[in-house]
C-alpha cells in the first residue's frame, strides 16, 4: 500500500490524499475573501485505511500556514481535528475564533459533516 502525500487540487477545490493511485480521501473547501473555508471532508469507503484523514487534514492545514492563508473550519470532522491539535487554532482569524468556539478551552462542534463514498478516482 503506497499512500501519497497530500495534493491541492486547486481545479476542485479540495485536497486529496491518494493511497495506490486512488483518492482514499478528500478535503473540500471554498476561497472566499482570502479565507479558506473547509466546508466537508469526503472517505473513499472502498479503502479501509487508518489514519488517513488525519494525514490528509494536517496537510490541509500545513498548506495553508505556508500560503499564509487563513482558515474557517466549518467543516466538523476538520473542526475537531484543530480542537485536538490546538497548534492549527492560529490560522482561524480572531475575529472568528469565538464563532467556532475553538480557543484553547473549545466546547462542542458544529453540526457534522463527513461524507463516505465509493469513489474510483484515480491519480492523473
Amino acid at each position: 500500500m503506497n499512500i501519497s502525500s497530500v495534493s491541492n487540487n486547486l481545479v476542485a477545490s479540495r485536497f486529496d490524499i491518494y493511497v495506490d493511485g486512488l483518492v482514499a480521501a478528500s478535503a473540500h473547501y471554498r476561497m472566499e475573501a482570502g479565507h479558506m473555508s473547509f466546508i466537508y471532508t469526503e472517505v473513499n469507503s472502498r479503502l479501509e485505511i487508518p489514519n488517513v484523514v488525519p494525514q490528509l487534514l494536517r496537510g490541509c492545514l500545513d498548506d495553508a500556514h505556508r500560503r499564509r492563508v487563513a482558515v474557517l473550519p466549518y467543516c466538523p470532522v476538520m473542526w475537531e481535528y484543530m480542537r485536538h491539535h490546538t497548534e492549527f487554532i492560529e490560522l482561524i482569524p480572531v475575529s472568528e475564533r469565538a464563532r467556532f468556539r475553538l480557543t484553547r478551552d473549545a466546547g462542542g462542534p458544529p453540526k457534522a459533516h463527513l461524507v463516505a463514498v465509493n469513489s474510483t478516482h484515480k491519480a492523473g
